[in-house]
């Protein structure tokens, strides 16, 4: 079956709509919970993807705090950290995503599928966009923020966002040419970008 990639602009409500369409579907959905296979791959701690994560791809801070980690064994610093560049981080990103659109039946949202998975009928990239202000409402509502903090995190997020993407692809993130299907969920609803997406979904699989 198809395979769903949806990137997002932070607040335009990506993961809730990938959690939405992955129940419809009976698909699973792919969020952060790729870390555990990315970690897995590389040959490090769960920690450390998280980290390097949040630092936006860049190891240095992950492995500074492997190596004063007393839960990280001296044995798996050796054999891990000492030889895992940034590359060879990007390398098991990108294999992890590669071998979930291969078994199919995915709804992966962010870490970059735009980039990484190929161009073909079965995977179907989505950019789902807003309005700032419509992203900030929508963090207030869904995470009970008030104005001040949703506007903080959106676009500290968005900043990580585009960090984090750079390493994968020189072009603009929200490109339309990299995507099959752009959704301004300013102007339309969750719930009528997931009719579009099945429907989608459904005529590939006929």
């Amino acid at each position: 079956m198809p395979v769903v990639t949806i990137s997002r602009q932070y607040g335009a409500g990506g993961y809730t709509l990938g959690k939405a369409l992955a129940e419809r579907l009976g698909y699973r959905l792919v969020g952060r919970d790729i870390f555990t296979e990315i970690a897995q791959k590389a040959g490090v701690s769960l920690k450390c993807v998280e980290l390097a994560e949040k630092e936006a791809g860049s190891l240095l801070s992950c492995l500074i705090n492997e190596v004063f980690s007393q839960a990280f064994a001296p044995k798996q610093v050796k054999e891990s950290w000492l030889d895992l560049t940034e590359d060879k981080y990007l390398d098991c990103v990108r294999s992890v995503m590669q071998e979930l659109a291969e078994r199919g039946d995915v709804v992966i949202v962010g870490r970059g599928g735009q980039y990484i998975l190929p161009k073909r009928p079965d995977i179907i990239k989505v950019l789902l966009v807003a309005e700032l202000e419509d992203r900030i409402k929508f963090m207030m509502g869904q995470y009970h923020l008030d104005r001040e903090k949703a506007q903080q995190v959106v676009q500290k997020e968005e900043k990580r966002r585009a960090n984090y993407l750079k390493a994968f692809g020189p072009d603009d993130r929200d490109d339309p040419g990299l995507y099959n299907l752009v959704i301004n969920t300013s102007h339309a609803s969750l719930k009528d970008a997931e009719e579009l997406i099945v429907w989608l979904v459904e005529q590939i699989g006929k």
